[in-house]
């Protein structure tokens, strides 16, 4: 028996429920314009595994029923320094998963070039282009530094409850050069000086990263940049249809 239904967030792709039921709490999320996507799930299952992501409970071809966790949405420099070094901490973790499955590896220069190919540029986001994939060229005779990435490490997709962080929402998720993931997370959360060193100090205090061949703050500079222009363009494109 349901008790209560209420709309969480209405995505591009779905929609997220909160249910109530004799049972307990549960969150819905529904596909109408999509299947629910096989890969997605096995990734959040094996997350859920490791206790970084809620836990599947059901799923067919229009929608997933989840565990509900009652946690928060909050910016990461809101977080006190103790819980930026457990998120740090925690994101090595992801970034070494061995998925379970075939990802696809991101390819930021020709993900940039596809969004391009779709719109007209004005001449600042042409040089903004220009800059970035030049940047990103000059890296790329060198081993990208790959791991598992979620790739949209917003607020939105970042539960808080007591301390401990679940991430949602894996629809992006795919292997990737880590940079990118940990520039996402700094940018969405505004993270800046001592919250910004702190996060990225402990990061690399138990990430390996051979860092052969370029300067790690340089990179990071480029990757902001890089993903900065990404959410740039691709807004611009949902302005369009």
């Amino acid at each position: 028996m349901i008790n209560s239904i209420d709309l969480l967030n209405e995505g591009l792709n779905h929609l997220v429920y909160k249910i109530t039921t004799a049972k307990g709490t549960f969150v819905a999320r529904l596909h109408p314009t999509r299947p629910t996507n096989p890969t997605e799930i096995e990734l959040q299952n094996t997350m859920a595994k490791l206790g970084f992501t809620p836990q599947i409970i059901e799923h067919n071809q229009q929608m997933a029923i989840i565990e509900y966790i009652n946690g928060l949405h909050t910016s990461a420099h809101q977080w006190p320094q103790v819980e930026l070094k457990q998120f740090a901490r925690q994101l090595v973790m992801v970034h070494q998963v061995k998925p379970p499955m075939a990802l696809p590896t991101l390819d930021l220069v020709q993900h940039l070039t596809q969004y391009r190919n779709q719109l007209v540029l004005t001449a600042i986001e042409q040089q903004q282009f220009i800059d970035v994939i030049t940047g990103l060229e000059r890296l790329s005779p060198r081993p990208p530094t790959l791991g598992l990435c979620h790739n949209d490490l917003n607020p939105q997709n970042i539960i808080c409850r007591q301390g401990k962080k679940y991430l949602i929402d894996w629809e992006y998720a795919t292997m990737g050069d880590v940079f990118f993931d940990l520039a996402g997370f700094i940018v969405e959360h505004q993270l800046e000086g001592d919250k910004a060193d702190v996060f990225l100090r402990t990061y690399f205090e138990h990430q390996r990263v051979d860092t052969t061949g370029f300067d790690v703050a340089e990179k990071l500079k480029l990757m902001k940049a890089t993903y900065r222009l990404i959410c740039q363009l691709w807004h611009k494109i949902q302005r369009l249809k």
